[in-house]
C-alpha cells in the first residue's frame, strides 16, 4: 500500500512541475498571438504587428492577468489616422476579451505630415483646402482667403498641445499673411476666435496610449511618452 501511494506522489511531483514549465513555454506566445489577432481585426488598418507577454507564473494568464505587454507595428490606422513604428509597453496587465488594460510605461510613436493632411481632409470640413507642413520645431497650417476676388495665402503658425495624454489639439501663437507676420494677440484684437479647431485623438485605439511629449521633426511629429520620453529619434 505504501508503495502504491508513494508511486502517486512520486507521479505528482513529476507531473506538476512539467505541467509548470509547459505553460510557461506555450500560454504567453499564445496569448501574445490572440492579442495580435484581436489588434489586426479591430482596427481599421494595421500591418507589422508583434506582441510580446512577459508573465510569470504563467498561470497568471488564466485570471486574465500578466505582468508586462509590449506591442510593436509597423502602421497601425483609426479613425483614418495612420499611426507608424509604433513601440509600446505596458505594466500590471489585465486582459478582457484580449484587450489590452494596464499602465501604458513606455511609448513611441510617429505620424507623418501625409497622414495628418489626410486626416484634416477627411474629417474637418470647414478647414478644407488647408493643409499642414511640419519643420523642425514648428506646425504650420497654410490656407488662403479671397479678398475683392484677390487671392491671399496665410500660414497659422503654433505648436500642438496635449491633453489627457491621449488628445492633441493644434495651437496657433501667430499668422503670416503673404510676407507679413501678425501675432497672435494682435489679431485677436479684431478676431474672438482664431484658433481653427484642429485636434486629433487616440481614444479609440484598441490599447491605450498615453503621450507625455510630441516633438515635431521634418515631415512628421513624434509621440513619446514614460519611459521613452526625452528620447529623440531623428528622422
Amino acid at each position: 500500500m505504501k508503495t502504491i501511494k508513494s508511486k502517486q506522489i512520486f507521479k505528482i511531483v513529476l507531473v506538476v512541475p512539467v505541467l509548470f514549465f509547459v505553460l510557461q513555454i506555450f500560454l504567453p506566445p499564445y496569448t501574445a498571438s490572440q492579442i495580435q489577432q484581436h489588434i489586426e481585426e479591430h482596427t481599421q488598418y494595421s500591418s507589422g504587428v508583434k506582441i510580446e507577454v512577459d508573465v510569470f507564473p504563467a498561470w497568471k494568464i488564466f485570471y486574465n492577468r500578466a505582468d508586462k505587454v509590449t506591442i510593436m507595428a509597423d502602421k497601425i490606422q483609426e479613425n483614418d489616422l495612420l499611426l507608424e513604428n509604433i513601440r509600446a509597453e505596458y505594466n500590471n496587465i489585465f486582459i478582457r476579451d484580449m484587450s489590452i488594460i494596464g499602465e501604458n510605461t513606455a511609448l513611441q510613436a510617429t505620424i507623418s505630415q501625409e497622414s495628418l493632411n489626410k486626416y484634416l481632409q477627411n474629417w474637418f470640413e470647414d478647414l478644407e483646402g488647408m493643409s499642414i507642413v511640419l519643420n523642425p520645431g514648428e506646425v504650420y497650417l497654410n490656407g488662403n482667403f479671397k479678398v475683392f476676388e484677390t487671392e491671399i495665402n496665410f500660414q497659422l503658425i503654433g505648436d500642438f498641445e496635449i491633453r489627457n495624454q491621449d488628445n492633441i489639439f493644434f495651437i496657433v501663437e501667430s499668422v503670416q499673411l503673404e510676407d507679413v507676420k501678425i501675432s497672435r494677440g494682435l489679431i485677436e484684437s479684431f478676431f474672438e476666435d482664431l484658433d481653427p479647431g484642429f485636434y486629433f485623438s487616440l481614444e479609440k485605439l484598441e490599447f491605450p496610449l498615453k503621450i507625455d511629449e510630441i516633438n515635431v521633426l521634418s515631415g512628421e511629429i513624434q509621440l513619446l511618452g514614460g519611459s521613452l520620453s526625452g528620447e529623440m529619434v531623428q528622422s
